[in-house]
């Protein structure tokens, strides 16, 4: 089991990535360009989260050659980065783009 102050750091580090995944996936997705139906602003950040997440994982393949890449700190952050951050911005990508969306809570 991991000490309790890498509970803690994994814990934070969860939290904060995938609210500012939310925040960015939401945000630039938030383009209201169609053509065809199709939401470029939520095919821009899916493509992006995809080009992140091989990014991340080329470095956590790779870690041994970084400085602090033996630091458990260094694993969990690139993988909350890889499944915390890119699965918020990608999922929040299309939820804020246009009012259809907003259908799923009914107005009373």
């Amino acid at each position: 089991p991991l000490p309790q102050h890498f509970v803690l750091y994994s814990y934070w580090v969860s939290v904060l990535l995938s609210v500012l995944g939310v925040v960015v996936g939401g945000r630039t997705g938030d383009v209201r360009v169609s053509k065809n139906d199709i939401q470029w602003g939520t095919v821009r950040v899916n493509m992006a989260s995809c080009l992140y997440i091989a990014v991340a994982h080329n470095i956590l393949l790779f870690r041994r050659n970084f400085p602090y890449g033996s630091d458990p700190r260094f694993s969990i952050f690139f993988n909350a980065f890889i499944s915390n951050f890119c699965g918020s911005a990608s999922s929040f990508a299309g939820s804020f783009s246009d009012d259809a969306s907003c259908a799923i809570w009914p107005a009373r």
